[in-house]
């Protein structure tokens, strides 16, 4: 809610939200509890992987889709478009995880330096870019212009932030920023 009035008012253009790294717990009428934050957010999954990264991303994206129905209700300066349709998301992870599964169900992973990330912008092309090597759990880059899958390369940071910039309409030529145009429809 802070964030949405934040963007509403004016005040800021940027919003960084993320899970706490303490255990939250919703008290249920007549008594009891229910975990509603596992602890150390995304770290919990070391010992109960599935559960926790299931648990963390549905929670994640219930939040974005909340924030997103709140910022199409606002229309952005008498433009006719909403603040949605001048946002964009971008869901980070700071590392990937291996593979390797020591238990069918309960397993810690390790920490990889391959991870993926998730944008919502209404001004953007939807679809899958690049990919995830099933048999290594490694990710794997996409073409720039064609936004198929490259199996060949990884997508820099630098190309990343580039298509972010050029979603939300900055122009990147005098940057010396590599065209991002697979993102964009």
């Amino acid at each position: 809610a802070l964030g949405y009035l934040l963007i509403k008012y004016g005040v800021s253009v940027s919003v960084t939200l993320s899970p706490g790294f303490n255990p939250e717990f919703f008290d249920l009428p007549g008594g009891g509890s229910v975990l509603t934050l596992p602890p150390l957010a995304f770290d919990f999954s070391h010992g109960a992987h599935r559960i926790t990264q299931n648990f963390m991303w549905g929670r994640t994206l219930d939040v974005c889709d909340r924030m997103i129905n709140l910022l199409k209700q606002d229309e952005f300066e008498d433009t006719g478009e909403s603040l949605y349709d001048r946002a964009l998301f971008y869901g980070a992870t700071d590392f990937g995880r291996t593979k390797a599964r020591s238990a069918p169900v309960n397993f810690g992973t390790g920490h990889d330096l391959n991870n993926g990330a998730f944008m919502v912008c209404a001004k953007g092309k939807a679809g899958l870019y690049g990919g995830v090597n099933v048999d290594s759990a490694e990710t794997h880059g996409f073409n720039l212009t064609t936004g198929a899958e490259d199996t060949g390369r990884q997508t820099s940071e630098r190309e990343l932030f580039a298509g972010v910039l050029q979603l939300l309409g900055v122009d990147t030529v005098d940057a010396g920023l590599p065209d991002v145009s697979a993102l964009r429809p």
